[in-house]
Protein backbone atom coordinates (compact mmCIF):
# COMPACT_ATOMS: atom_id res chain seq x y z
CA UNK A 1 0.00 0.00 0.00
CA UNK A 2 1.79 3.29 -0.85
CA UNK A 3 0.21 5.94 1.03
CA UNK A 4 -0.45 9.20 -0.43
CA UNK A 5 0.11 13.11 1.53
CA UNK A 6 -2.64 15.39 1.76
CA UNK A 7 -4.69 16.78 -1.33
CA UNK A 8 -2.33 19.93 -1.16
CA UNK A 9 0.43 18.10 -2.38
CA UNK A 10 -0.48 17.75 -5.32
CA UNK A 11 -0.30 21.50 -6.29
CA UNK A 12 3.08 20.72 -5.08
CA UNK A 13 3.74 18.50 -7.31
CA UNK A 14 3.05 20.68 -10.09
CA UNK A 15 6.04 22.91 -8.91
CA UNK A 16 8.39 19.23 -8.70
CA UNK A 17 11.80 20.35 -10.41
CA UNK A 18 10.81 24.00 -11.51
CA UNK A 19 13.44 25.42 -9.52
CA UNK A 20 16.18 23.11 -10.61
CA UNK A 21 18.32 25.32 -12.69
CA UNK A 22 18.45 27.69 -9.68
CA UNK A 23 18.96 24.88 -6.60
CA UNK A 24 22.47 23.25 -6.66
CA UNK A 25 24.89 21.98 -3.61
CA UNK A 26 26.73 25.10 -3.43
CA UNK A 27 23.70 27.01 -3.40
CA UNK A 28 22.09 25.37 -0.45
CA UNK A 29 23.03 26.79 2.69
CA UNK A 30 22.25 24.60 5.26
CA UNK A 31 21.13 25.88 9.07
CA UNK A 32 23.77 23.76 10.71
CA UNK A 33 27.14 22.89 9.02
CA UNK A 34 28.00 20.87 12.37
CA UNK A 35 30.41 17.70 10.91
CA UNK A 36 28.67 14.59 12.72
CA UNK A 37 29.95 10.95 13.94
CA UNK A 38 28.15 8.25 13.25
CA UNK A 39 28.68 5.34 15.09
CA UNK A 40 27.92 1.79 14.49
CA UNK A 41 24.83 3.53 13.10
CA UNK A 42 24.56 6.14 16.14
CA UNK A 43 25.31 9.75 16.47
CA UNK A 44 27.92 10.39 18.76
CA UNK A 45 27.04 13.05 20.62
CA UNK A 46 28.99 16.18 21.46
CA UNK A 47 28.45 18.76 24.34
CA UNK A 48 31.39 21.36 24.68
CA UNK A 49 33.85 20.24 22.29
CA UNK A 50 33.00 19.77 18.40
CA UNK A 51 34.61 18.30 15.56
CA UNK A 52 36.33 20.29 12.47
CA UNK A 53 38.31 19.87 9.67
CA UNK A 54 41.95 20.59 8.98
CA UNK A 55 43.21 19.75 5.45
CA UNK A 56 40.58 17.69 4.31
CA UNK A 57 40.81 15.64 7.71
CA UNK A 58 38.04 15.68 10.74
CA UNK A 59 39.95 16.09 13.84
CA UNK A 60 37.81 14.84 17.39
CA UNK A 61 38.14 15.68 21.26
CA UNK A 62 40.54 12.82 22.56
CA UNK A 63 37.22 11.73 24.55
CA UNK A 64 35.84 10.35 22.43
CA UNK A 65 38.39 7.95 21.26
CA UNK A 66 38.30 6.53 24.93
CA UNK A 67 34.28 6.48 25.90
CA UNK A 68 33.57 5.37 22.34
CA UNK A 69 35.90 4.06 20.81
CA UNK A 70 36.63 1.91 24.09
CA UNK A 71 40.64 2.99 24.24
CA UNK A 72 42.75 3.70 27.00
CA UNK A 73 44.15 7.58 26.48
CA UNK A 74 46.86 9.35 28.82
CA UNK A 75 47.98 12.58 27.75
CA UNK A 76 51.55 14.11 29.28
CA UNK A 77 53.78 16.27 28.09
CA UNK A 78 52.02 16.74 25.03
CA UNK A 79 52.15 12.78 24.11
CA UNK A 80 48.58 11.34 23.55
CA UNK A 81 49.09 7.61 23.87
CA UNK A 82 46.20 5.35 23.06
CA UNK A 83 45.99 1.66 24.08
CA UNK A 84 43.67 -0.99 23.54
CA UNK A 85 44.80 -4.75 23.12
CA UNK A 86 47.96 -4.83 21.70
CA UNK A 87 48.07 -1.34 19.61
CA UNK A 88 49.58 1.83 20.94
CA UNK A 89 49.25 5.06 19.25
CA UNK A 90 51.65 7.75 20.21
CA UNK A 91 50.69 11.26 18.95
CA UNK A 92 52.66 14.39 19.64
CA UNK A 93 50.28 17.72 19.99
CA UNK A 94 51.43 19.89 16.65
CA UNK A 95 53.65 16.71 14.87
CA UNK A 96 52.63 15.09 11.67
CA UNK A 97 54.62 11.56 12.87
CA UNK A 98 52.63 9.11 14.98
CA UNK A 99 53.96 5.94 16.17
CA UNK A 100 51.80 2.84 16.20
CA UNK A 101 53.76 -0.08 17.91
CA UNK A 102 56.78 1.63 17.59
CA UNK A 103 57.07 1.92 14.00
CA UNK A 104 57.09 5.94 12.66
CA UNK A 105 54.09 7.02 10.82
CA UNK A 106 53.38 10.16 8.90
CA UNK A 107 50.18 11.81 9.50
CA UNK A 108 47.83 14.47 6.94
CA UNK A 109 47.00 16.78 9.91
CA UNK A 110 48.39 17.43 13.40
CA UNK A 111 46.83 16.59 16.92
CA UNK A 112 46.10 19.71 18.61
CA UNK A 113 44.86 22.07 21.87
CA UNK A 114 41.85 24.10 21.06
CA UNK A 115 39.76 25.60 23.56
CA UNK A 116 42.27 23.45 26.48
CA UNK A 117 40.80 20.50 24.51
CA UNK A 118 42.99 18.08 22.64
CA UNK A 119 42.14 16.76 19.07
CA UNK A 120 43.07 14.25 17.11
CA UNK A 121 42.94 12.88 13.88
CA UNK A 122 39.29 10.73 14.12
CA UNK A 123 40.68 8.75 10.46
CA UNK A 124 43.63 7.95 11.29
CA UNK A 125 43.04 6.74 15.42
CA UNK A 126 39.82 4.80 14.18
CA UNK A 127 41.65 2.76 11.93
CA UNK A 128 44.68 2.02 14.38
CA UNK A 129 41.94 0.69 16.17
CA UNK A 130 40.76 -1.97 13.77
CA UNK A 131 37.71 0.93 12.80
CA UNK A 132 36.38 1.03 9.29
CA UNK A 133 35.92 4.68 8.98
CA UNK A 134 33.79 6.01 5.79
CA UNK A 135 33.21 10.27 4.84
CA UNK A 136 29.99 10.92 3.55
CA UNK A 137 29.72 14.31 1.84
CA UNK A 138 25.76 14.52 1.66
CA UNK A 139 25.59 14.99 5.19
CA UNK A 140 29.01 15.65 6.85
CA UNK A 141 28.72 12.47 8.64
CA UNK A 142 32.29 10.12 9.41
CA UNK A 143 30.74 6.54 9.74
CA UNK A 144 32.99 4.21 11.80
CA UNK A 145 32.32 1.15 12.08
CA UNK A 146 28.85 -0.66 11.05
CA UNK A 147 26.43 1.40 8.83
CA UNK A 148 23.26 -0.63 10.58
CA UNK A 149 20.98 2.45 11.20
CA UNK A 150 19.03 1.63 15.02
CA UNK A 151 15.41 0.67 14.31
CA UNK A 152 12.73 3.18 15.00
CA UNK A 153 10.71 0.44 16.59
CA UNK A 154 13.37 0.03 19.21
CA UNK A 155 14.48 3.17 20.03
CA UNK A 156 11.39 5.88 20.04
CA UNK A 157 8.63 5.52 22.30
CA UNK A 158 5.17 5.00 21.39
CA UNK A 159 2.40 7.58 21.60
CA UNK A 160 -1.23 8.16 21.52
CA UNK A 161 -2.39 10.54 18.70
CA UNK A 162 -4.61 12.32 21.34
CA UNK A 163 -2.12 15.02 21.93
CA UNK A 164 -1.57 15.65 18.98
CA UNK A 165 -4.69 15.44 16.94
CA UNK A 166 -4.93 19.88 17.93
CA UNK A 167 -2.46 20.32 15.09
CA UNK A 168 -5.18 18.47 12.52
CA UNK A 169 -8.19 20.40 14.35
CA UNK A 170 -9.27 21.72 10.77
CA UNK A 171 -8.99 19.13 8.99
CA UNK A 172 -9.18 16.14 11.72
CA UNK A 173 -9.52 13.37 9.39
CA UNK A 174 -6.56 13.51 7.87
CA UNK A 175 -4.13 12.66 10.84
CA UNK A 176 -4.78 9.42 9.19
CA UNK A 177 -4.92 10.40 5.35
CA UNK A 178 -3.78 7.04 4.48
CA UNK A 179 -7.17 5.42 6.16
CA UNK A 180 -5.25 2.85 7.87
CA UNK A 181 -6.68 3.97 11.23
CA UNK A 182 -3.39 4.00 13.29
CA UNK A 183 -3.73 5.76 16.51
CA UNK A 184 -0.14 5.56 17.50
CA UNK A 185 2.69 7.71 17.08
CA UNK A 186 6.65 8.10 17.27
CA UNK A 187 8.08 11.58 17.26
CA UNK A 188 11.67 12.33 16.32
CA UNK A 189 14.24 14.95 17.00
CA UNK A 190 17.47 16.17 16.18
CA UNK A 191 19.63 13.23 17.69
CA UNK A 192 17.20 10.78 16.53
CA UNK A 193 19.05 10.90 13.12
CA UNK A 194 20.03 8.59 11.16
CA UNK A 195 16.98 5.86 11.81
CA UNK A 196 15.87 2.78 9.75
CA UNK A 197 11.83 3.08 9.78
CA UNK A 198 10.73 -0.09 8.70
CA UNK A 199 7.49 -0.97 6.54
CA UNK A 200 4.04 -1.21 8.58
CA UNK A 201 1.69 -2.99 7.30
CA UNK A 202 2.74 -6.24 5.77
CA UNK A 203 2.18 -9.73 7.16
CA UNK A 204 2.92 -11.79 4.06
CA UNK A 205 6.16 -13.03 2.51
CA UNK A 206 6.89 -10.68 -0.16
CA UNK A 207 9.69 -8.75 -0.02
CA UNK A 208 8.62 -5.12 0.69
CA UNK A 209 11.99 -4.19 2.23
CA UNK A 210 12.07 -1.21 -0.37
CA UNK A 211 9.30 0.01 0.75
CA UNK A 212 11.23 1.23 4.17
CA UNK A 213 12.72 4.31 4.43
CA UNK A 214 16.14 5.04 6.06
CA UNK A 215 16.35 8.70 7.18
CA UNK A 216 19.60 9.98 7.32
CA UNK A 217 19.52 13.53 8.24
CA UNK A 218 16.57 16.45 8.27
CA UNK A 219 17.56 19.61 8.24
CA UNK A 220 16.51 23.64 7.26
CA UNK A 221 18.23 25.55 4.39
CA UNK A 222 18.11 27.92 2.37
CA UNK A 223 18.33 28.29 -1.26
CA UNK A 224 18.36 31.85 -3.04
CA UNK A 225 16.65 33.60 0.51
CA UNK A 226 14.01 30.55 0.65
CA UNK A 227 13.24 28.40 3.18
CA UNK A 228 13.47 24.51 2.39
CA UNK A 229 13.53 21.53 4.59
CA UNK A 230 16.23 19.15 3.41
CA UNK A 231 15.84 15.32 3.52
CA UNK A 232 18.56 12.84 2.87
CA UNK A 233 17.20 9.39 2.82
CA UNK A 234 16.84 5.94 1.30
CA UNK A 235 13.67 3.75 -0.07
CA UNK A 236 10.29 5.18 -2.25
CA UNK A 237 10.14 8.24 -2.68
CA UNK A 238 8.77 10.92 0.43
CA UNK A 239 6.28 13.92 1.19
CA UNK A 240 5.69 15.74 4.11
CA UNK A 241 3.46 17.76 5.68
CA UNK A 242 3.61 20.88 7.89
CA UNK A 243 1.95 21.09 11.33
CA UNK A 244 1.48 24.42 12.81
CA UNK A 245 -0.77 25.74 15.63
CA UNK A 246 -2.90 26.98 12.74
CA UNK A 247 -4.41 22.92 12.79
CA UNK A 248 -3.98 22.92 9.27
CA UNK A 249 -1.33 20.09 7.92
CA UNK A 250 -0.10 21.52 5.12
CA UNK A 251 1.45 18.89 2.66
CA UNK A 252 4.57 19.15 0.49
CA UNK A 253 6.20 17.88 -2.70
CA UNK A 254 9.96 17.83 -3.10
CA UNK A 255 10.84 20.48 -5.94
CA UNK A 256 14.18 18.81 -6.42
CA UNK A 257 14.72 14.82 -6.23
CA UNK A 258 18.33 14.70 -6.19
CA UNK A 259 20.18 11.06 -7.00
CA UNK A 260 23.36 10.50 -4.65
CA UNK A 261 26.51 8.62 -5.96
CA UNK A 262 25.59 5.69 -3.18
CA UNK A 263 21.82 5.50 -4.49
CA UNK A 264 20.30 7.46 -1.75
CA UNK A 265 18.03 10.63 -2.02
CA UNK A 266 17.92 14.11 -1.46
CA UNK A 267 14.92 16.19 -1.36
CA UNK A 268 13.96 19.97 -1.20
CA UNK A 269 10.48 20.61 0.05
CA UNK A 270 9.35 24.57 0.29
CA UNK A 271 8.08 26.01 3.57
CA UNK A 272 6.07 28.17 1.31
CA UNK A 273 3.26 27.17 -1.36
CA UNK A 274 0.68 28.65 -3.03
CA UNK A 275 -1.57 25.27 -2.24
CA UNK A 276 -2.58 26.48 0.85
CA UNK A 277 -4.06 29.33 -0.56
CA UNK A 278 -6.24 27.06 -2.54
CA UNK A 279 -7.41 24.11 0.07
CA UNK A 280 -7.18 25.98 3.00
CA UNK A 281 -8.35 29.87 1.62
CA UNK A 282 -4.85 31.29 3.30
CA UNK A 283 -4.57 34.94 2.62
CA UNK A 284 -1.56 35.01 4.00
CA UNK A 285 0.19 32.18 2.90
CA UNK A 286 3.03 33.76 1.42
CA UNK A 287 4.33 34.78 4.55
CA UNK A 288 4.63 31.44 6.35
CA UNK A 289 7.57 30.75 7.80
CA UNK A 290 9.47 27.78 9.34
CA UNK A 291 9.10 28.77 13.16
CA UNK A 292 5.50 28.36 11.96
CA UNK A 293 6.28 24.54 11.64
CA UNK A 294 5.96 23.03 14.89
CA UNK A 295 6.13 19.13 13.68
CA UNK A 296 6.62 17.30 10.02
CA UNK A 297 4.99 14.55 9.45
CA UNK A 298 6.66 11.82 7.44
CA UNK A 299 4.19 10.43 4.22
CA UNK A 300 5.64 7.11 5.19
CA UNK A 301 4.12 3.09 5.13
CA UNK A 302 5.30 2.32 9.15
CA UNK A 303 3.24 0.74 11.67
CA UNK A 304 3.26 4.09 13.66
CA UNK A 305 2.61 7.49 12.39
CA UNK A 306 6.16 9.40 12.84
CA UNK A 307 6.51 13.38 13.34
CA UNK A 308 9.56 15.57 13.45
CA UNK A 309 9.89 17.72 16.23
CA UNK A 310 10.58 20.76 15.82
CA UNK A 311 14.72 21.66 16.08
CA UNK A 312 15.04 24.35 13.27
CA UNK A 313 14.17 27.20 15.64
Amino acid sequence: MKMKCVKSVLVGMTAVFTLVSTMNAASAVAASSDIQVILDGKRIAFVDAKPYADSGRVLVPLRVVSENLGAKVDYSNNVVTISQGSSVVKLTIGSKTASVNGKAVSLDSVPTVKSSRVFVPLRFVSEQLGQAVDWDSVDQYVWIGEKTLPNIENTIPVESTDAYKVLYRQTPDLINYDASGRTTIQVLDEASFPIYIPYGFSTDTLDLSRWDKQLYSFSLVQIDKENFFRVHYSGYSLAICLLGNDGYPRGRAAEKHTINDDGSFTDYYPIVSSGDKTFYNDAKWASYKPIDVKYVQLSIDSKNIVLIKSFWY
